[in-house]
């Protein structure tokens, strides 16, 4: 995906936030999530000042926040305050998000898959994830990564491949 265009609005240095579902989200949760972030990020403010903010949900699954303030930092609590809505929505809609001992890749359908680091593990050693399987880095915070095309990527382009021991492309 070209995540070159996400939040127009906002400037590369923007603090982003990934998060993933562990399965994809029913079209009347994705649109229930995005209401709520929109009334939220209305009065978003971080002490005193607003946030401007960006979200987009892809693939049913990823939900990206990206947010800024004019010359300064989101302070903790104002973080804290983003981090309450989006975990309460998960809580009372019946799913959750990815911890941080899972790993997420597409399969070979080009399906967004979470599983844990033993799971993806064995899944190396059969072959089935490959130096070509596309992962997703969800610890990316800010911007401009993601814009870069770091949030997806062939897992040998990714710390994923020195964690796991990804065998490494051959040339002929």
């Amino acid at each position: 995906m070209d995540y070159k265009p996400l939040f127009a609005d906002l400037n590369d240095a923007s603090d982003v936030w990934v998060y993933v579902s562990t399965e994809p989200l029913s079209d009347d949760q994705s649109q229930a999530l995005l209401r709520s972030l929109a009334t939220f990020s209305e009065g978003w403010s971080s002490h005193g000042r607003a946030v401007h903010a960006g979200y987009q949900i892809i693939d049913s699954q990823i939900l990206i926040l990206g947010a800024w303030i004019d010359g300064g930092d989101i302070s903790g609590c104002g973080i804290d305050k983003s981090l309450h809505l989006i975990d309460g929505f998960a809580a009372t809609h019946g799913f959750s998000w990815l911890d941080a001992l899972s790993v997420v890749y597409r399969n070979t359908s080009n399906q967004l898959k979470v599983v844990s680091r033993p799971a993806f593990r064995q899944l190396v050693r059969n072959q089935t994830v490959t130096a070509e399987t596309i992962v997703l880095d969800p610890t990316l915070r800010v911007l401009s990564d993601i814009r870069a095309g770091m949030l997806e990527k062939p897992a040998s382009e990714s710390w994923h491949s020195m964690v796991f021991q990804i065998p490494q492309l051959t040339a002929i």
